[in-house]
């Protein structure tokens, strides 16, 4: 079970640690409270596991466009252009 802090969420998704904290507050990035008092600040550990599922979710997978068929012309059609 390996954890990650703030901080090394944050340089991984390219972004600063107050965006990172901003998303384990509005609850998009679960996290846990390690910290020794639970009254005092929090120290928040990310587990691997759920950042990993985290960018799963926020990840774009284009679907491949179909290709579009090609009317056929009439054979009594004549191309003025």
């Amino acid at each position: 079970m390996t954890a990650l802090s703030i901080a090394q969420v944050a340089e991984r998704l390219g972004i600063r640690p107050k965006a990172a904290l901003a998303l384990v507050h509005s609850e998009a990035l679960k996290a846990i409270d390690v910290s020794v008092q639970p009254s005092k600040r929090p120290h928040w550990k990310i587990l691997k596991e759920d950042f990993e599922r985290f960018v799963e979710t926020r990840t774009f997978h284009a679907t491949p466009q179909r290709r579009r068929r090609r009317r056929r012309q009439s054979k009594e059609l004549k191309a003025y252009f």
